[in-house]
C-alpha cells in the first residue's frame, strides 16, 4: 500500500487555497505527434542528441564554429562563446519540447544573458580548478600519512600491501568525490539558456537541484556520450599527428606542425564538431531530469491538442515502418547509437572474460600438444609458429562465433543487447538467421575495430536507418525490443478506489477516455513517488481537474481526494478499455 493510497480516503484538499507550488521554469507540451513519450533511458539520451545533431548539422556546426572563433577575444569573446553554446542547447531543448525555434531567435533570447552565462562558466571553472588542487593536496597528504604509518614495515610485504591498498583507497575516495561534485555542476548553465526569467544565481541553484537525486544517471549518460565520442576524438587526434608528417613529405620545409594558424584551425574544427553533441546531450539530460522531477509531460490537455495535429513525430524517436512478405506493415523504433554502444561494451567485456578462460585452456593444451608432437618432429621450435597461427584462428573464430551463435539462437539478441532491450531483425521485419548473423559478425572487425570503430559509427550516425556496414550488406536493422504493456513498476492502489471505478463504468463515462489518457494516468501512478513533493501535488490536482472535464463531472466526488480519484479512473480504464487499446499506449 502506498503512502498516497492508504486504507482511509484522505481529506479533499481545499481548492480555494492550495499550498504554494513553485512552477517549473518551462512547461513543454507533450510529444508533438500525440504519442506519449516515456522518459529517456541513459542510452536514448545519447541517441537523441546524435539524431538532432544529424538533422540540424549545418546550423549547429556553424553556430559551434562561431562560438569557438569568439574564444580568441578575451573576456567579451568568452561571454559570447557561452552565448553561442547556450543557443545550441536552447535549440536542442526546444526541439525536444515540441516548440522549435530558429537559430536567430534562440541566439537573440540568450544574448541578453551573456554576462550571467560568463559568471556561471567562471564559477564552474574556478570550482573545478580548486577541487583539482584540493584533491591533489589530499592525495599527497594521504600518501604521506600512509608512508609514516607503515614506515616501520616498509621492508616487509605487509608494509607494501598496506601502503598500496591505502593509496588506492585514498585515490578512489577522491575520484568519487570529484565525480559527484562534477555531476552536480554539469547542468548549472542550462536553465539560464532555456528558461524564462532566470538569473545566474537561480540557474546555479536549479542545475544543482535537478541533479540532486540523479548523480548516477548523469555519470552514466556522460560515460555513454564519451563512449560515442571516442572514435571521433581518436580520429581527430590521429589526423592532427599525421597531417604534419604528410605535409613534410609532400612540401619539405613547410613546417605545418609549428604553424599557429594550423593549430588554431584544427582547434576550431575539432571543437566545433564535438560541441553540438555535448551541448545537445546536456540539454536533453536537463529536459529529461526535469520531466522526471516535475512531471510536466503528464498533461491530458497537451496530449489531446497534439493528437489532433498533423505535426511530425517526436524528434527524439526514430520510428520506421517495414513491409513483410505478407504485405503487412510493421512499426518499430530504431535502437540508436547510445543503446548499441552500451550493448557492444557489455558484449566485449563478456567476450574478454570468456576469452581469458579460453587462453588459459589453450596454454595448458598447447604444452601437452607440443610434448606429444616433439616425438615426431626433430626441432620442436618449428611447432611454435603453427601453434600461434592456430591460436589466432581460434581467437577469430571465437570472436565471430560469439555474436553469430547468440544472434542466431536468441532471435537477434546477444547478452548485451538483451540487457539494453534491443535486437537485430531483417529488413522485412523477420528474425535474423544464420546467414545474416554470420555476415554481420564477419564484417564486425571492419565496423568496430578499424580506426577505433570510426567507420561503423559514422555509418550509424550519418544514415537515417542507422546501419553499419555489416547491417547494409546483411540486410538487417537494430531495433528497440518491443515490451508488453503490463506495468514494469507495480502500481499499488487503495481498495476504496474500486468504488469510484465501478461508478464510472456503470455510467459509461469512462468510455470518453482514450488510450493516451490511460497511458498518462498510468505513468503518473508509476512515477508519483519519484516526483518532487510540490510537483506531485500540483500534477495530481491538474490531472484530476482535466479528468473531471473529460468525464463531464462538475467536481470530484464527495470525500474523494484527487489521488484517490486518479486511482479509481485507472481501475475503470483497466476494466473498460479494450486490451487492444491498452496495448497501443505501451510505454
Amino acid at each position: 500500500m502506498t503512502a498516497e493510497a492508504n486504507s482511509s480516503p484522505p481529506p479533499v484538499p481545499s481548492r480555494t487555497a492550495p499550498p504554494p507550488v513553485p512552477p517549473p521554469e518551462v512547461a513543454p507540451p507533450a510529444a508533438s505527434n500525440g504519442a506519449f513519450i516515456e522518459p529517456l533511458s541513459i542510452g536514448d539520451t545519447a541517441s537523441a542528441a546524435v539524431r538532432l545533431y544529424r538533422r540540424q548539422f549545418r546550423t549547429l556546426f556553424l553556430m559551434a564554429v562561431a562560438a569557438h572563433l569568439w574564444l580568441f577575444v578575451p573576456v567579451y569573446g568568452w561571454a559570447k562563446f557561452f552565448v553561442w553554446s547556450g543557443a545550441i542547447a536552447r535549440l536542442v531543448y526546444n526541439t525536444a519540447a515540441g516548440r522549435p525555434e530558429t537559430w536567430k531567435t534562440a541566439l537573440r533570447r540568450v544574448q541578453s544573458r551573456k554576462w550571467g552565462l560568463l559568471v556561471v562558466g567562471t564559477v564552474v571553472t574556478a570550482t573545478t580548478i580548486g577541487l583539482s588542487f584540493a584533491a591533489l593536496l589530499a592525495l599527497l597528504g594521504g600518501v604521506g600519512v600512509l608512508t609514516l604509518f607503515v614506515g616501520g614495515m616498509m621492508g616487509s610485504l605487509d608494509g607494501v600491501i598496506i601502503g598500496t591498498a591505502g593509496s588506492l583507497l585514498v585515490l578512489m575516495t577522491l575520484t568519487l568525490v570529484m565525480g559527484w561534485i562534477s555531476s552536480r555542476l554539469v547542468l548549472v548553465d542550462i536553465p539560464l539558456a532555456v528558461a524564462t526569467q532566470t538569473n545566474w544565481r537561480q540557474s546555479l541553484a536549479r542545475g544543482w537541484q535537478v541533479t540532486g537525486n540523479a548523480v548516477w544517471r548523469v555519470q552514466a549518460v556522460v560515460a555513454v556520450v564519451a563512449l560515442v565520442l571516442q572514435p571521433i576524438s581518436f580520429a581527430l587526434l590521429t589526423l592532427q599527428s599525421v597531417l604534419p608528417l604528410v605535409s613534410d613529405a609532400m612540401l619539405p620545409g613547410a613546417e605545418i606542425e609549428s604553424n599557429s594558424i594550423f593549430e588554431m584551425s584544427w582547434f576550431v574544427l575539432g571543437g566545433s564538431l564535438l560541441l553540438p553533441l555535448v551541448q545537445g546531450m546536456r540539454a536533453l539530460l536537463y529536459y529529461d531530469l526535469t520531466r522526471r522531477r516535475d512531471g510536466f509531460d503528464l498533461n491530458l490537455d497537451a496530449s489531446a491538442i497534439a493528437a489532433t495535429s498533423d505535426s511530425a513525430p517526436s524528434p527524439l524517436l526514430a520510428p520506421i515502418e517495414l513491409a513483410t512478405p505478407e504485405s503487412i506493415d510493421l512499426e518499430f523504433e530504431l535502437a540508436g547509437i547510445g543503446r548499441r554502444a552500451c550493448a557492444l561494451a557489455i558484449d566485449y567485456l563478456l567476450w574478454l572474460l570468456l576469452l581469458t578462460f579460453l587462453i588459459l585452456g589453450w596454454a595448458l593444451a598447447s604444452e601437452r600438444i607440443t610434448e606429444l608432437l616433439s616425438h615426431f618432429v626433430d626441432d620442436e621450435f618449428r611447432l611454435y609458429p603453427w601453434l600461434i597461427a592456430i591460436q589466432l584462428l581460434l581467437g577469430f573464430a571465437f570472436y565471430v562465433g560469439y555474436f553469430v551463435s547468440f544472434e542466431t539462437l536468441d532471435r537477434g539478441q546477444t547478452p548485451g543487447k538483451r540487457i539494453l532491450g534491443i535486437r537485430v531483425i531483417r529488413d522485412d521485419g523477420r528474425p535474423v538467421r544464420l546467414p545474416q548473423a554470420a555476415l554481420r559478425s564477419l564484417l564486425r572487425p571492419l565496423d568496430d575495430v578499424l580506426l577505433s570503430g570510426l567507420v561503423g559509427e559514422l555509418f550509424i550516425v550519418l544514415t537515417e536507418r542507422e546501419k553499419r556496414i555489416g547491417d547494409w550488406l546483411a540486410g538487417t536493422l537494430v531495433i528497440r525490443q518491443e515490451r508488453p504493456s503490463s506495468d514494469r513498476r507495480r502500481i499499488q492502489l487503495a481498495p476504496e478506489s474500486q468504488a469510484i471505478a465501478s461508478h464510472l463504468v456503470e455510467t459509461a463515462a469512462i468510455a470518453r477516455l482514450g488510450p493516451q489518457d490511460f497511458a498518462i494516468i498510468r505513468t503518473y501512478l508509476q512515477r508519483r513517488k519519484t516526483l518532487d513533493p510540490h510537483a506531485r501535488v500540483a500534477r495530481c490536482r491538474a490531472l484530476a481537474k482535466q479528468l473531471c472535464d473529460r468525464l463531464g463531472l462538475d467536481d470530484l466526488p464527495e470525500n474523494v481526494s484527487p489521488q484517490m480519484f486518479l486511482e479509481g479512473v485507472y481501475r475503470a480504464c483497466q476494466q473498460q478499455l479494450p486490451l487492444r487499446l491498452q496495448l497501443q499506449c505501451r510505454l
